[in-house]
């Protein structure tokens, strides 16, 4: 138990980034609001107006998603590791394991959330309003996290 307890946690985010597909908005919508707008109720707002485009519904489902299996994998690798290996190889590769998996996942979120910004702004064919503008233009990655 103590040597799996570390991915308990992830194990338990992974489930709740797939039980969040269930409610109107997805984890990692609520997740990218909070990083972007953090308490001003007018960002809120804004940032809220966004689910209104599908391919920000879409892009948040599929980040979601994939920060889903990535947490759950984590978990499920650690008890392959846990019931395989012996404790020092565990102590010693879980943590990287675990590192590894987010750092990449990390990387391929924000290459994610670019392309779907940048076709976004391709195939827009209203001009943006205000709160897309703003998300748009203040230059900030996790902005993209709904895109």
């Amino acid at each position: 138990m103590l040597l799996i307890r570390e991915s308990l946690f992830t194990g338990a985010l992974g489930i709740t980034c797939f039980v969040s597909l269930l409610f109107p908005r997805p984890l990692m919508f609520s997740v990218g609001r909070s990083i972007i707008a953090g308490k001003d109720p007018e960002h809120i707002a804004r940032y809220n107006q966004l689910w209104e485009n599908p391919s920000v519904r879409h892009t948040s489902r599929v980040t979601t998603i994939v920060w889903g299996i990535v947490y759950s994998s984590d978990f499920l690798l650690r008890l392959l590791l846990v019931s395989t290996l012996p404790v020092a190889a565990v102590l010693a590769f879980g943590p990287i394991l675990t590192g590894g998996l987010i750092g990449l996942s990390l990387l391929w979120t924000f290459a994610y959330l670019r392309r779907a910004r940048q076709r976004l702004q391709t195939t827009q064919t209203t001009p943006l309003y205000a709160g897309e503008e703003a998300l748009l233009d203040s230059g900030e990655r996790p902005a993209t996290a709904s895109r």
